[in-house]
């Protein structure tokens, strides 16, 4: 059962308005003229807390322990998190009207936040600030439901979800188990999640390519070495096709889920239909950079080369724009493709954009060994 705002409150109490948008805290819906956009409950989440803490400066830590409970998560999280919530506000990183990076501080909410009240609430002020930040905060906490399952699925435990997807970012094998362990946990207590089904797509194919006692250089090399036609191998990735299309069936227009399916595909060996699914997520989320990075490596493989080196430039570009001045982001993805990008221009003699490529990484990274080195063979 969804917990009911109580009706003394009014029937906007789970609803916000800002910047000319209204958003329901509840169904995710963001409203707005020429503007319709729905959030995913995380997302919802990091507005609530943005929103309880109008014009305050958070920052990553801050974040991640209020969206995730403290629990370890991949660098790029907050990065990512805080890029949908601008995509769903339409909001701009170069002229921001909504949310505001501080480089090396963090973010912060710059729009004006308000509160909608019938005329039979209280008007004073005291009242709009103390509850808003008890109702969002409700209104965050139950939003999993409406967007994941029905009232007759009882909400998959945050904590289940988080601590499969801390395993699974950790990408050793025991910790892919545990995480398998954790994501079927998830499912079996909302089978309509279609987080949990994507998270399980995802943690079954890595449990086939994370063999122990393997060193693979890349996931497609991950994929020449595994023996597919072993029994538990099959078994493996056909229930994990079968909880990635369980997503699609539940979330279609999630790139998330495209995601997984690829990746599915792609431990298969079904690399021309593991591209078509990163394509699709590609459709639905143009600035899906880690989708891209997947699409180029089966680019790779199918020796279409032109087109590996304009997702690598793409998902360059598209780390730059989306993640402002975080240079946590920056410095883990960004300094890898631009030293992917200069190699592959020495190989092929281009020596001037080489070196422009190792420049982007030593602008970063100014003592990175491989953009440095790369710098010496293209003649810098």
């Amino acid at each position: 059962m969804m917990t009911e705002i109580p009706q003394s409150l009014g029937k906007h109490a789970a609803c916000l308005t800002l910047g000319g948008l209204t958003v329901d805290m509840i169904t995710g819906d963001v409203t707005g003229p020429e503007h319709n956009h729905r959030l995913e409950p995380k997302v919802i989440e990091l507005l609530a807390l943005l929103s309880r803490n109008s014009d305050v400066v958070l920052s990553r830590d801050e974040i991640e322990t209020h969206i995730w409970d403290g629990n370890v998560v991949a660098e790029d999280s907050v990065a990512r998190l805080v890029s949908k919530l601008r995509k769903g506000l339409g909001d701009q990183t170069t002229a921001p009207t909504f949310i505001e990076t501080l480089p090396k501080r963090g973010y912060r909410l710059i729009a004006d936040v308000n509160f909608p009240v019938e005329r039979d609430i209280p008007s004073e002020r005291t009242f709009s600030m103390r509850y808003l930040a008890v109702f969002i905060g409700l209104a965050a906490a139950i939003a999993t439901l409406v967007w994941y399952g029905s009232s007759d699925d009882p909400e998959p435990s945050v904590q289940t979800i988080d601590l499969a997807n801390f395993y699974y970012d950790r990408l050793t094998p025991d910790d892919i188990q545990q995480s398998v362990a954790l994501f079927r946990r998830a499912v079996d207590e909302s089978p309509q999640s279609a987080e949990a089904h994507t998270g399980l797509a995802n943690a079954l194919a890595q449990s086939v390519l994370r063999i122990k006692g393997r060193e693979s250089s890349g996931m497609l090399a991950s994929v020449a070495e595994t023996r597919q036609e072993e029994p538990q191998n099959i078994s493996l990735l056909n229930e994990a096709i079968y909880h990635a299309d369980e997503a699609l069936r539940i979330a279609p227009d999630k790139a998330e889920a495209w995601k997984a399916k690829g990746l599915v595909l792609s431990t298969k060996g079904q690399l021309d239909e593991a591209a078509n699914a990163y394509v699709t997520a590609l459709e639905l989320d143009p600035d899906y950079w880690a989708v891209m990075l997947n699409l180029a490596e089966i680019r790779i493989a199918q020796e279409r080369y032109g087109e590996w080196e304009n997702l690598f430039e793409r998902a360059y570009a598209t780390i730059q724009r989306t993640s402002g001045e975080d240079l946590e982001t920056l410095t883990r993805y960004a300094v890898p493709i631009a030293n992917s990008l200069g190699y592959h221009n020495v190989k092929r003699n281009e020596l001037h954009s080489a070196r422009l490529w190792f420049r982007s990484a030593l602008k970063y990274s100014p003592l990175d060994s491989a953009a440095r080195e790369g710098m010496k063979l293209a003649g810098g």
